[in-house]
């Protein structure tokens, strides 16, 4: 039987420059030995060069590292001009369907007036034809200012 051992490193980072956070992570050997290469040639410190990739991966993965609470919050706040008791209506339908995707593990970025009629169909069997038209109609507005405020179609 073949056994594979790794080596890695526990490297205390100091991935913040501004908040000053350390960030303790335990990395692969080799992973390590290129990053400290890679700074090298760079000319740059092992933090910085971390920071910079973190950076750009989170840039890259955007929409799965959003959560219900930030694009409900972001959301309310573009709601300004509505009434408060129509801002709170909103933000609980909105939340009610992120969760809802969220639950059936449909990321962000795939959702769309599609994905608002298979909520729907689901809210059908236990509201009123009203009422489900108003989270209809709540929620092509909500994907309407998605799409836009994330750039996803």
């Amino acid at each position: 039987m073949l056994y594979s051992f790794y080596t890695f490193f526990y490297v205390e980072f100091d991935i913040s420059e501004n908040m000053g956070i350390q960030l303790g992570l335990t990395i692969d050997e080799n992973i390590y030995e290129k990053l400290s290469i890679g700074s090298k040639k760079l000319g740059v410190d092992i933090n910085t060069l971390v920071s910079n990739i973190l950076r750009e991966w989170i840039d890259k993965n955007r929409m799965l590292l959003l959560s219900v609470d930030e694009i409900a919050k972001e959301y309310e706040n573009s709601l300004s001009s509505y009434s408060e008791h129509t801002q709170k209506t909103k933000i609980r339908m909105v939340r009610s369907f992120l969760e809802w995707c969220e639950s059936r593990g449909i990321s962000f970025d795939k959702i769309d007036v599609n994905t608002v009629e298979s909520f729907a169909k689901e809210l059908e069997s236990r509201y009123t034809s009203k009422y489900v038209n108003s989270y209809r109609a709540t929620l092509r507005d909500f994907i309407y200012w998605f799409q836009q405020r994330y750039g996803v179609k």
